[in-house]
């Protein structure tokens, strides 16, 4: 009798270890299956990592020094084959004959859709989405293609190119601006289609000057 009491609880003892064991065990066969599935995931996405780098393709490099409205011909342009992981989205692989550069280039840049107009005549240096806008040449230094420039409006402090206050002399506010073309008389330049109304106006009432402003240093 004892024995057999002896068994029946040993027995219930193990069953007891059997039940709380099993959730246990189900927590670690979840998290190592959870492990495993991050493990594949990134390996997969070091193998399509390691593919963009393993793949390249024929993109157009500046070869020297382009400047602003240059023609870009196979003299100063080549097709370099680069890996697709450097790449920008927008980085050319061909372009149309005549295309003119809108910015300056430094020898081995890699040229994207913004850099390059395929546009003939002065209307081929404007960016897009900017007009061009004549305003009188600046006193004391001379403009050069592609310089960026601010168009200030002399007595606007708003930069809206409303009428200046009585007494107002002072420049108070600039717009974004690149030289397009330079003339005895006066510069073209490129702003965004939004403030063309605004230099304009300061444009043809003597109000408009122009101040040069410093070329970004690459990244």
């Amino acid at each position: 009798m004892v024995t057999t009491r002896w068994i029946d609880l040993l027995a219930a003892t193990r069953r007891r270890v059997v039940a709380h064991a099993a959730p246990r065990w189900a927590a670690v066969a979840f998290a190592a299956l959870v492990s495993a599935s991050i493990v594949e995931a990134r390996g997969r996405e070091a193998d399509r990592a390691r593919a963009r780098w393993d793949t390249t393709v024929g993109v157009l490099v500046a070869v020297t020094h382009i400047a602003a409205g240059e023609p870009l011909t196979g003299e100063v342009v080549t097709i370099r084959e680069l890996p697709v992981a450097v790449l920008p989205a927008s980085a050319l692989t061909a372009m149309a004959p005549g295309s003119v550069a809108l910015h300056a280039l430094a020898p081995d840049e890699v040229l994207l859709s913004g850099h390059v107009s395929d546009a003939a005549g002065r209307s081929g240096r404007l960016a897009p989405g900017t007009s061009g806008v004549a305003v009188e040449a600046p006193s004391g230094w001379t403009p050069a293609v592609g310089d960026p420039v601010g168009v200030m409006v002399e007595g606007d402090p708003t930069g809206l190119g409303g009428d200046p206050a009585p007494g107002a002399g002072a420049i108070d506010a600039a717009i974004d601006a690149t030289v397009v073309e330079t003339t005895d008389d006066g510069v073209l330049v490129a702003v965004a289609d939004e403030h063309v109304g605004v230099v304009a106006r300061a444009a043809s009432s003597g109000r408009a000057v122009l101040v040069l402003r410093r070329v970004p240093s690459p990244p």
